[in-house]
């Protein structure tokens, strides 16, 4: 074979490898993107911890209290574990909330908590 049409072919080779290992790296961003993203998405509440508190949302639960609006609320699983007689359910973790407001208007979707902020020096 002709030596100058081997070397073309070795650095055409080498220049789709490069291409390659770039895709690669890309598409391991996009995903950690994507991972970061589905965090801070809705999912369905069969899918939410039950170990932490999390961002519940409760369709048709309303209040006196946050602008009349406690579809979105702060919240964890509540085992009743030290009641006499457990039913397990999820919590909100409001002012002014009891057991039965929380089960009237059961969570369809979860969410996590943010991150605190990074505190600020002045």
């Amino acid at each position: 074979m002709n030596p100058t049409f081997l070397a073309k072919l070795r650095k055409l080779r080498d220049a789709v490898r490069q291409a390659e290992a770039r895709e690669l790296a890309a598409l391991a961003e996009l995903d950690e993107a994507n991972a970061k993203l589905r965090k801070f998405a809705w999912q369905p509440i069969e899918t939410a911890p039950r170990d932490r508190p999390i961002l519940l949302y409760r369709p048709g639960a309303c209040g006196m209290y946050m602008n009349n609006n406690r579809q979105i609320s702060p919240g964890g699983w509540n085992s009743c574990r030290h009641h006499s007689n457990p039913r397990p359910y999820w919590a909100c973790f409001l002012e002014n909330t009891d057991t039965k407001w929380c089960r009237d208007f059961p969570p369809t979707h979860w969410m996590d908590l943010p991150e605190p902020p990074a505190e600020v020096t002045p």
